[in-house]
């Protein structure tokens, strides 16, 4: 079974859905579950042949049980025929809910089996073929009452080689949602060199983070990190030395 998490890489993820035998777009979603919402996602069949797909919610293992909103999306039609080429619509409902904090669930879509029978002239046999099926999961998010992403950067490792940073960050969430963490590099003189997403923290508990940031310059020994959330608020702020 070969199963793809889509996300907001849309350029990699785009490679990798037409490389498989159907597609799906939008590849995320981000509600408010205070109240109703339906929303809708169309698969494409990049084959010749039809395809047949079963579509249904699943636990994202980071949030758990716990944080899912599993029984509260209702998806219509769960199972679908798509032509050679052919575009299907797919509906699913969100219902309101009163929890509190952010929520996780997936959206997946599991190809079925093709059975192709070949008679054999001699024997009368029939054989059937199976080739790799796909799954594709798109993640839902849904933000509940009293949202509150707060927490703490315990550990900042950086490692300059060539002209790349590599940044190891690991956060803590004492919160009920992520924290969703940005970068600034700047040079002693305090201009700009680099700025870009982080990474998101875990929705509670531990969690480390890894990005690349790539440098114009490989002669730059020191500058000025900050790491910030999507508020603005200032996390990790100092010189390093790489």
């Amino acid at each position: 079974m070969k199963k793809i998490f889509l996300n907001s890489l849309f350029i990699m993820i785009s490679t990798i859905c037409f490389a498989l035998d159907f597609s799906v777009y939008p590849t995320n979603f981000n509600l408010d579950i205070t109240k109703v919402n339906t929303e809708e996602l169309y698969i494409i069949n990049n084959t010749t042949t039809s395809l047949k797909i079963e579509v249904f919610p699943e636990m994202s293992e980071d949030y758990g049980e716990k944080h899912s909103l599993n029984s509260d999306i209702k998806i219509f039609p769960k199972m679908v025929v798509i032509k050679p080429a052919g575009k299907q619509a797919i509906r699913f409902r969100v219902l309101p809910s009163k929890k509190e904090g952010e929520f996780k669930s997936y959206i997946t879509f599991k190809e079925l089996p093709k059975i192709a029978h070949q008679e054999n002239n001699t024997n009368n046999s029939v054989q059937s073929n199976i080739g790799i099926l796909a799954e594709i999961s798109i993640p839902v998010y849904g933000r509940g009452k009293n949202i509150n992403a707060v927490g703490e950067i315990t550990k900042v490792k950086c490692y300059k080689r060539n002209n790349d940073l590599k940044v190891t960050v690991e956060v803590v969430s004492h919160g009920n949602a992520r924290l969703k963490l940005k970068y600034i590099l700047e040079n002693m003189d305090n201009k700009k060199i680099a700025e870009g997403k982080l990474g998101n923290s875990a929705r509670e508990g531990n969690k480390i983070i890894t990005t690349i940031i790539p440098l114009e310059k490989s002669n730059i020994n020191k500058s000025k990190l900050t790491i910030l959330d999507s508020k603005d608020k200032v996390y990790y702020k100092k010189v390093i030395n790489f």
